[in-house]
């Protein structure tokens, strides 16, 4: 699957999954995830549950797909409109693709 992810995914998707793979971070902690939190090869992050301070090293994967984004958000990860996540919004987008990607794998 997770081939089939990397292949066909929406881009806006991909970054998500390429961000929770690469920085085992928690999906509310990377939704809330701003450009100040990005130095160009780090990202810091406060941990939401935790609290503990968190700085990952960014894979050149992803920060190849980071450095491309464009920087007129506030978020570094936003919905297909452009707009910041909600943590509904994000889990129904996450369900509606991988239902998408798991059927484009049937046929």
């Amino acid at each position: 699957m997770t081939a089939l992810f990397r292949a066909k995914a929406k881009s806006h998707m991909l970054l998500a999954f390429e961000m929770a793979i690469h920085t085992g971070q928690r999906q509310g902690d990377l939704l809330s995830l701003t450009w100040k939190q990005y130095d160009g090869t780090h990202l810091s992050f406060e941990q939401g549950k935790t609290k503990k301070r968190v700085r990952v090293k960014v894979h050149t994967k992803l920060k190849a797909m980071i450095d491309d984004l464009p920087k007129d958000k506030m978020r570094i990860m936003n919905n297909s409109r452009g707009r910041p996540w909600t943590k509904d919004g994000f889990k129904t987008s996450w369900a509606k693709e991988v239902a998408r990607l798991n059927k484009e794998a049937q046929t």
